[in-house]
């Protein structure tokens, strides 16, 4: 009998557990890590305005940026901008991983000589301390999850080779202009690149358009319950779809901010 055979068998490393907040800090909120200030996001003309930068310093409740090229000024104070973090995540018994997180917050001001120390004066940004940091990504539509003030449902309408069309109710878990995460009962499981027409409501609107899955679906846990869980792909047959859609992401955006800066009031 081997020596080994009354041992229990290692079992192989599971994913990382995500970062806590305190980790999240002690990675991004220190001189020196890269940034990337996100300016805009111009859905309608998918672009992405990003310029990089670098933390100088963290003074109290101030977080002060490298000024970046082409350089903001005075006119730019109070835009709302997304301060993107990319950081390397080294997890004992696995390999490095790379990590974004963020927050949004307003450009406070604009320093053209800012103390550095030993007499060194810089341009630089100046925002808020973020109250907390979450993992983000450059992608060009930013995901949204719909409040339940909006009432937002979907239905899909999968025809296969059976006479009579298949109505799948869901829910959406998040939306943007490009996509949007169905929750759906696990038994209707769509496979990866395979369409279907599918009809969105929401508290004062609807829109029917075509959807493609881009990615195998999965099973999750929502509110107690199994559901399926499947990514899609927009597809717009004409620009009247694309400019609801755009309103209605315009609507959720809004009411997001509006949420936070009620929040963040004293």
């Amino acid at each position: 009998m081997s020596k080994d055979s009354g041992k229990q068998q290692s079992k192989p490393a599971g994913k990382p557990k995500p970062p806590t907040q305190d980790e999240l800090r002690r990675l991004c909120l220190r001189q020196g890590t890269n940034v990337d200030l996100v300016l805009e996001r111009n859905d309608q003309r998918e672009t992405l305005e990003t310029r990089p930068t670098l933390v100088y310093d963290l003074r109290g409740k101030l977080l002060v940026l490298a000024q970046v090229s082409p350089a903001l000024g005075k006119a730019n104070v109070g835009e709302l901008m997304e301060i993107t973090f990319l950081t390397r995540r080294f997890v004992a018994g696995g390999e490095p991983e790379s990590i974004r997180s963020g927050y949004v917050d307003r450009l406070q001001e604009v320093v053209q000589n800012f103390p550095l120390g030993d007499g060194l004066r810089q341009p630089a940004l100046i925002f808020q301390a973020p109250q907390e940091l979450r993992l983000m990504n450059l992608r060009m539509h930013h995901r949204l999850a719909p409040p339940l003030e909006f009432a937002m449902r979907a239905v899909a309408t999968v025809r296969g080779t059976a006479r009579v069309p298949q109505k799948i109710p869901a829910s959406i878990a998040d939306i943007s202009l490009g996509g949007a995460l169905l929750l759906h009962n696990p038994k209707w499981e769509p496979e990866h690149h395979s369409e279907f027409d599918l009809e969105l409501f929401w508290d004062c609107g609807s829109l029917e358009l075509r959807a493609q899955v881009i990615r195998q679906s999965l099973k999750t846990v929502a509110k107690g319950e199994v559901k399926g869980s499947t990514a899609i792909r927009f597809q717009y047959e004409d620009a009247s779809q694309r400019l609801t859609m755009f309103q209605l992401i315009g609507r959720l955006e809004r009411w997001e901010i509006a949420q936070r800066d009620s929040y963040e009031k004293p």
